[in-house]
């Protein structure tokens, strides 16, 4: 119900601030850019489109999509953009009832529920919106922002393909490095222990387990039966290490370390994962390709 009181204040905020889109207005501004809710979908657009056409993310690194609320200052973000990608699946949950709006006057594309729902994670009665750690439906989505800047950007179509076909090359390859360094992990160890539950893609992908106190979204309760569970986790399977994530709190994971230490098991924090977004542009980590490569070698290292 809160949820709902909140969507309605939000909607009806834009309304008055002029969010939906004024056309005379846009149409005097210049700045015309296709934009994207997160890093990872900005980074297609960015490897596809050439540097003719601008292009703008909306979540800065280190932003928590689950639960950021749209701003005033984003109105000029979504009313002078030409085309707006999200990844939909409730990711975004807080601005999704002012994207649906907007999709009525300008192309808006959700582009993780164009995927067979087949291949989804269920959650609950949702699916889980993190896609980009499955490389295969990374790779359909992909194809989805080409088809679909193609129709919006034809003269580009060329280049659209051309690169299109480079990046999913590239996902191939880190599909094979990834493949490859966790053949070489004990079985036991592999178990992806974190605070919030964005991994299930890249778990089943690399057929590993996961654990973490929150669900797929950040805003989702825990309770101390979680908290002791995924205690009898890693001491029952004598894990090396847990994981750290980049856009949540980790204090009561944090807490649970302590305990399993307390315990007698030496389990460390095997480094930081990037869930929610690509990493600052002065981390190095600021592509999806570095990214995902960082994860892998984070996981691989503190597991080996």
């Amino acid at each position: 119900m809160k949820r709902n009181i909140l969507f309605l204040f939000i909607f009806f905020l834009f309304v008055i601030q002029g969010f939906i889109i004024n056309k005379s207005n846009v149409d005097n501004n210049p700045d015309k850019y296709v934009l994207s809710t997160v890093g990872m979908i900005h980074d297609i657009v960015s490897n596809l489109l050439p540097s003719d056409v601008d292009k703008k993310l909306l979540l800065p690194a280190g932003t928590d999509p689950h639960v950021y609320v749209p701003t005033i200052q984003n109105i000029n973000d979504f009313n002078n953009a030409e085309v707006i990608y999200s990844i939909g699946l409730d990711l975004e949950a807080q601005m999704h009832p002012a994207l649906l709006s907007l999709s009525k006057t300008k192309p808006v594309y959700f582009l993780g529920e164009q995927l067979d729902t087949t291949t989804l994670i269920a959650d609950g009665e949702m699916f889980d919106p993190h896609v980009w750690f499955d490389l295969d439906l990374f790779s359909l989505i992909v194809d989805e922002v080409a088809n679909s800047l193609i129709l919006n950007y034809p003269d580009y179509q060329s280049e659209i393909l051309t690169n299109s076909l480079s990046y999913k090359q590239t996902l191939d390859e880190l599909d094979v490095y990834a493949s490859e360094k966790f053949s070489t992990l004990d079985p036991s160890q592999k178990w992806i222990v974190t605070t919030h539950d964005a991994f299930s893609y890249f778990a089943r992908k690399y057929d590993f387990s996961v654990f973490t106190l929150k669900g797929v979204n950040t805003a989702s309760d825990y309770s101390l039966y979680d908290k002791q569970k995924m205690k009898e986790i890693i001491l029952e399977n004598s894990l090396k290490a847990i994981f750290i994530e980049d856009s949540v709190s980790n204090k009561d994971l944090l807490s649970v370390l302590e305990d399993v230490n307390n315990a007698g098991l030496s389990t460390r924090i095997g480094g930081y994962l990037y869930a929610d977004s690509l990493g600052s542009s002065d981390s190095g980590l600021d592509t999806f390709e570095s990214m995902f490569k960082y994860n892998v070698d984070t996981i691989f290292n503190a597991l080996n």
